[in-house]
């Protein structure tokens, strides 16, 4: 295995040996001896680098073909303005009340 820098490239380099390379021993490699997975499906889960091997085995046998992974960052697109949320201590709402006790066409205000 070559050396890799970073934690993105460990993730891609993993990945790429799973889904693109179908490759079992190349994907093993990554893995520690205590791993914990869960998958995205029922049961899919495994305790153990014996376990994750198998699992991987089979989703590889399960593939028809391989694919290709796209790995980003989407904190990378985002503006700071846009990570920043501001909620008014109190905030005013309308409410009809012809869906309520008062008469239509009436509204009360109030604080939510």
């Amino acid at each position: 295995m070559d050396y890799i820098k970073t934690a993105k490239d460990s993730a891609r380099a993993f990945c790429q040996a799973w889904f693109e390379q179908r490759d079992l021993q190349a994907a093993v490699a990554f893995l520690h001896d205590d791993i914990n997975f869960v998958g995205t499906g029922e049961g899919e889960c495994a305790s153990g680098k014996a376990e994750m091997m198998t699992y991987i085995r089979n989703d590889i046998a399960e593939l028809s073909q391989p694919f290709t992974c796209i790995l980003e960052n989407i904190n990378e697109h985002l503006q700071p303005a846009f990570c920043r949320t501001q909620y008014p201590s109190e905030r005013k709402r309308t409410l009809s009340a012809d869906a309520g006790s008062g008469e239509p066409g009436q509204t009360e205000t109030g604080s939510f």
